[in-house]
C-alpha cells in the first residue's frame, strides 16, 4: 500500500502488486483518508493477506532535515493497551477455579474496550504519520524554493557583472577609437 504519487509510481513500475490507490492523498489530506487506509491495512491483516504491516515514512524534524522511519503497525503488542486492572481481569478470566468470584465486574469488559480503542489508535497513528510526512514534504519544498531563489539571485548578480563589464569594454573601445581618430586627424 503506497500513500502518495511517488511511492505508488515507484513500486508499480517495478511490478509490485499494490493495494488501494492513494495517489492524491496529500492534495486533499483528511482524517477520513487516514481511516480508510487504516481500515484497509487492518482488514488485510485480519484476513491473513499479510502477516505484518510496517509504516515507512518521512518524519518531520525541521525544514532542513527529515528522518526516514520504519516502524511496526500491525500486529500491536498486547501490553500496549492493557492497564493493570485489565491485566488482572484477564488473569481472572483465565483462572479456572475463579477464586475471587466476589471481585467487581467492570463494564465494558477488556474486549469491548479494546475493540473500540485499537481501531481509533491505529487511525490516529496513521493520521499523525500522514501529517508528519506532509510537513516533511512542505519543508523540503520550502528549502528547495529558497535555494532556487538564492541561486537565481546569484545568477542575476553574475549576469549583471558580465553585462557591466561588456558595456565598459565597449565604451572603452569607442573612446580608444575616437582618440585614435582625433590623433590621426591632428597628425594628418
Amino acid at each position: 500500500m503506497c500513500v502518495g504519487r511517488k511511492g505508488h509510481e515507484h513500486f508499480s513500475r517495478r511490478g509490485y502488486q499494490l493495494v488501494g490507490d492513494f495517489r492524491g492523498t496529500f492534495d486533499k489530506l483528511s482524517f477520513d483518508t487516514a481511516n480508510t487506509i487504516a481500515d484497509e491495512a487492518e482488514a488485510g491483516f485480519l484476513e491473513g493477506r499479510w502477516d505484518q504491516v510496517h509504516l515507512i515514512y518521512n518524519e518531520f524534524k525541521n525544514t532542513i532535515s527529515q528522518n526516514r522511519i520504519v516502524e511496526p503497525y500491525l500486529p500491536i503488542r498486547a501490553d500496549r493497551f492493557l492497564t493493570p486492572v485489565m491485566e488482572s481481569e484477564l488473569k481472572h478470566l483465565e483462572d479456572e477455579d475463579h477464586a475471587f468470584d466476589n471481585d467487581p465486574i467492570y463494564e465494558p469488559g477488556v474486549r469491548g474496550i479494546l475493540d473500540v480503542v485499537v481501531p481509533k489508535y491505529l487511525s490516529y497513528k496513521l493520521w499523525r504519520i500522514l501529517l508528519d510526512s506532509n510537513a516533511a514534504e512542505q519543508g523540503a519544498r520550502m528549502v528547495a524554493m529558497d535555494n532556487a531563489t538564492n541561486n537565481a539571485s546569484e545568477l542575476l548578480g553574475d549576469l549583471k557583472l558580465k553585462y557591466n563589464r561588456a558595456r565598459q569594454d565597449a565604451i572603452t573601445k569607442e573612446l580608444i577609437e575616437i582618440t585614435s581618430g582625433a590623433d590621426a586627424l591632428e597628425a594628418g
